[in-house]
């Protein structure tokens, strides 16, 4: 989860990653794009992935989660976020 102070088109790529992700765009509480299934690059950083809408909040999935569980642009999202423990 990434969290951002204002909206904007933030860039993300695959480096070092061993799988493939689902990319949830997130504003206002509310799914505004999703990147599905989004290819890891085992050498190099891969393709940069930016939103088509504004988005302040990034969820990275593991890839056909979204879609296995109905998520749409325009769904509404709840983040219950929990503190670490010490």
């Amino acid at each position: 989860l990434f969290q951002y102070p204002a909206p904007g088109f933030p860039g993300f790529w695959m480096k070092d990653m061993r799988f493939d992700i689902d990319i949830v765009w997130i504003r206002d509480n509310r799914i505004v794009d999703i990147s599905h299934r989004v290819k890891h690059s085992p050498v190099g950083p891969g393709p940069t992935i930016q939103p088509r809408e504004l988005t302040d909040t990034v969820l990275e999935v593991p890839a056909g989660y979204a879609q296995s569980h109905g998520w749409r642009a325009g769904d509404r999202v709840r983040l219950d976020l929990v503190e670490p423990s010490s």
